[in-house]
């Protein structure tokens, strides 16, 4: 399946975006030029972003991003520790 989700720290870009995300957090509209990298700037490959915000009633802990369908880098090398834990309940 490949989602990831978590909070989101923006950067500064961010303010281009946020009233958007914060008109659609309960329906997302996809924003077909959105793109999310590591940190270290490769880009990560998914289906879609999406970003629910929630800022303005719980501070910046109110914003968390979505990953839908995320293919390159394969999610188990993203994030092996997630697909770790998946496996173990199975055992």
């Amino acid at each position: 399946m490949g989602v990831a989700c978590g909070r989101f720290v923006p950067s500064p870009a961010y303010a281009s975006i946020q009233r958007y995300c914060i008109k659609h957090r309960e329906r997302w509209v996809s924003i077909p030029s959105l793109t999310v990298g590591e940190a270290g700037g490769l880009p990560i490959e998914c289906g879609n972003v999406q970003i629910i915000d929630y800022s303005p009633e719980l501070g910046e802990v109110g914003i968390e991003i979505y990953l839908n369908g995320v293919t390159n880098p394969p999610y188990a090398e993203l994030f092996p520790h997630h697909v770790k834990a998946y496996k173990k309940q199975f055992e």
